[in-house]
């Protein structure tokens, strides 16, 4: 079951806008990503919630890359 973000963490306080799936704000100029991979959560803060957003996209690509990869390997 999924968590529901707290009010206070649903919204960018730098801009008033909500943040993206994944992204929380912890104070000021700290925006934490969170990423499940392989049962492992992967965490990294950053100064804004463009760049956490940023980091979840490429993370989240890399991990759908490696995991194309193995089932190439593997039909081979």
């Amino acid at each position: 079951m999924a968590r529901i973000k707290s009010a206070e963490n649903a919204k960018d306080p730098a801009t008033g806008r909500p943040l993206p799936d994944g992204v929380s704000c912890r104070g000021p100029r700290q925006y934490r990503a969170r990423k499940l991979v392989s049962g492992q959560r992967i965490t990294r803060t950053f100064d804004t919630a463009r760049l956490a957003r940023a980091w979840l996209e490429e993370t989240s690509v890399k991990v759908e890359g490696s995991k194309n990869l193995l089932v190439l390997r593997l039909s081979v």
